[in-house]
């Protein structure tokens, strides 16, 4: 009794566009005594072995098997690159939204208000009270004066703190509000 291998069957798919997709080769093994064939099976489908399909398909068409071969590995691995640069942009998007939400929690906090944010902590009724005693009270009305010619009110500046003081003397404001409007 012998055994024989042989290439049985070779398969070819072919694409939309008419070009080979891909390539399988089935193998027969077969058990002979003499010239009696006493059984015969057929294996699964295979990857196609170009040097095994040589003989019987030419070099031509091996040639294209193997290209075929290429670009199905080279769309694969663009495949996986692709998928691989969706999962970095999805993660930088996730984390760029995270750091633009993080700064627009960011109050950065101004160093000195300018003259309308500081003259707009007092509310309209101590404007208008200031201002019409400021028509009697020349130093009141000096101190309103700079105030308004400010581009900013430094709350620190000695100035700035004595101007508040001087309504407060005159009772104008009290010294809690006066806190209050010199608060950083």
């Amino acid at each position: 009794m012998q055994r024989q291998t042989y290439l049985y069957e070779l398969l070819v798919r072919g694409a939309p566009g008419g070009q080979i997709a891909g390539a399988h080769m089935i193998h027969a093994e077969r058990v002979v005594q003499g010239e009696t064939v006493i059984g015969e099976r057929f294996g699964v489908a295979q990857p196609l072995d170009p040097a095994q399909a040589a003989p019987l398909l030419g070099a031509e068409f091996v040639g294209l098997v193997n290209q075929v071969a290429a670009a199905n590995t080279a769309r694969d691995k663009a495949e996986a690159d692709r998928k691989a640069v969706e999962a970095d942009r999805d993660r930088l998007a996730g984390e760029l939204a995270a750091a633009r939400a993080e700064i627009a929690a960011l109050t950065v906090p101004r160093g000195r208000p300018t003259a309308l944010e500081f003259l707009s902590r007092f509310d309209q009724e101590e404007r208008i009270a200031l201002r019409e005693s400021a028509k009697s009270d020349a130093i009141l009305e000096d101190i309103l004066d700079l105030f308004r010619a400010a581009q900013e009110i430094d709350v620190a500046d000695q100035r700035t703190r004595e101007g508040v003081g001087y309504m407060v003397q005159r009772g104008y404001l009290t010294e809690a509000r006066a806190a209050s409007l010199l608060k950083p």
